[in-house]
């Protein structure tokens, strides 16, 4: 799985290309960020990302251990 898709949910993620571009930004234009339409709806989508790595990381875990017994 893609780290980027649990870690990176709320808010943009950086590059160089992007901080190059919002450094001649004068408008502010380039801000955009992964926002709800609520704070309930913020929390909802945190947690189930949240709840989908800690399923990931179980599962590795697990593998790993299977793996090594």
């Amino acid at each position: 799985m893609d780290k980027l898709k649990y870690t990176g949910y709320l808010f943009s993620t950086p590059s160089f290309v992007k901080g190059i571009a919002k450094s001649i930004d004068l408008g502010d234009t380039l801000n955009k960020y992964n926002d709800s339409p609520s704070p309930e709806e913020a929390d909802i989508k945190a947690f189930k990302s949240d709840a989908d790595a800690l399923i990931n990381d179980m599962k590795i875990a697990f593998g790993q251990l299977k793996k090594s017994a």
